[in-house]
């Protein structure tokens, strides 16, 4: 498809560096919570909590060249998950949450299918 990250977002957005790991965070949706990318050394990594704005989260998964591997989720309040569905098929990756959160989970699920 020819759809390339904007320039802008990759700009703004620079990865802190913690040895080996470069970790991002993107502030999303309507309470901005932080979608966190994270990338070791073989550029390979994963994508934490990523809770609304699934295009610009893609952009810079994208941008950054990350090769995420799953998607984890700290918990499942819907400022958590929003973007999980569009960025799990986007990316192909499987998704972790603590089996107690799994019927929260479930719920934003149905709330946001309405």
């Amino acid at each position: 498809m020819g759809w390339k990250p904007s320039r802008r977002l990759l700009t703004m957005i620079q990865p802190k560096q913690h040895g080996a790991v470069r970790v991002w965070s993107l502030p999303t949706g309507p309470l901005q919570e932080n979608a966190v990318l994270v990338a070791g050394a073989g550029n390979e990594g994963f994508l934490f909590d990523p809770g609304d704005d699934a295009e610009r989260i893609l952009a810079l998964v994208r941008g950054a060249g990350v090769t995420v591997r799953g998607i984890l989720l700290t918990h499942a309040h819907f400022d958590h998950i929003g973007a999980v569905q569009p960025l799990r098929e986007a990316l192909g990756v499987p998704v972790w949450l603590h089996p107690a959160d799994l019927p929260l989970y479930r719920l934003g699920a149905a709330s946001a299918a309405r």
